[in-house]
């Protein structure tokens, strides 16, 4: 019992030293205050000292816009450029009580955390400025809120929680409509018209983008125009290309199965 009691609290110290050593990884691979394309364009868009999105488009991310130019604000270019690797740290704590939650040891809670950081598109995009990272925290934490077994809110309190989430994580990306789709199906089978209290909560979490949605009523757009053209990036004032037809494109998948 005591070897084993001593190789299990080994094995877990392994995988917690494994963790932060993925999460340090990318503290020293980051890219640094000067970047190229979209994550350049981030970092500029921070030092400009905008905190609200001016319009609601397909390519406007408003409380991570809001968020970048706080953390610029106070603590300047470099901490700004490392922002994404310290957001690992409470990422790597959600996907742990999340793994605790669906059953996993606490060993395997810290490798699952460990797997998800070293994941080629997680750890490259923590070196950049990026909204993945920020917007993970948010739809992660909307399962957690409902996983979680030792949660001491009521049912309407934690729908609320996960409203004001969803209407966080949209307010980063568009994304967060495909992701939390399988929650939504789940609460609405188990909860019914509660449900419904989701909507006061994410008109909270989404409520950074109302300067934007205030400003293109303004320009002439009605509002279902407005989500329209920002979750398909098409509108009938704007001529471009949307994404509505990228959407469950397997043969596209196939074809860019390299990346």
């Amino acid at each position: 019992g005591m070897v084993q009691g001593s190789s299990s609290q080994f094995s877990i110290r392994m995988a917690l030293f494994l963790l932060c050593a993925a999460i340090i990884a990318s503290f020293i691979a980051s890219s640094g205050p000067i970047q190229w394309m979209d994550n350049g364009v981030f970092l500029a868009d921070a030092a400009e000292g905008r905190y609200f999105s001016q319009s609601l488009g397909p390519l406007d991310h408003p409380l991570y816009q809001f968020f970048n130019t706080f953390v610029f604000d106070l603590f300047g270019a470099y901490i700004l450029s490392l922002l994404n690797s310290t957001l690992l740290i409470p990422l790597a704590w959600i996907i742990y009580s999340l793994a605790l939650s669906v059953g996993a040891s606490r060993r395997q809670a810290l490798l699952a955390a460990a797997a998800t950081i070293l994941a080629h598109g997680v750890f490259w995009v923590s070196t950049k400025a990026e909204v993945y990272i920020f917007h993970s925290l948010f739809v992660l934490a909307a399962y957690q809120v409902h996983l979680n077994p030792r949660s001491r809110l009521g049912v309407l309190s934690r729908l609320f929680a996960i409203g004001v989430l969803t209407g966080m994580g949209a307010a980063v990306h568009q994304l967060t409509f495909v992701v939390l789709l399988p929650l939504y199906l789940q609460l609405l089978y188990q909860h019914k018209l509660r449900v419904l209290i989701t909507l006061p909560g994410f008109a909270a979490g989404f409520s950074v983008a109302f300067p934007a949605i205030a400003h293109d009523l303004q320009s002439g757009m009605n509002i279902i125009e407005i989500f329209h053209r920002y979750l398909t990036g098409t509108s009938a004032k704007v001529a471009q290309p949307g994404w509505e037809g990228s959407l469950l494109r397997f043969d596209e998948m196939w074809h860019e199965k390299n990346s």
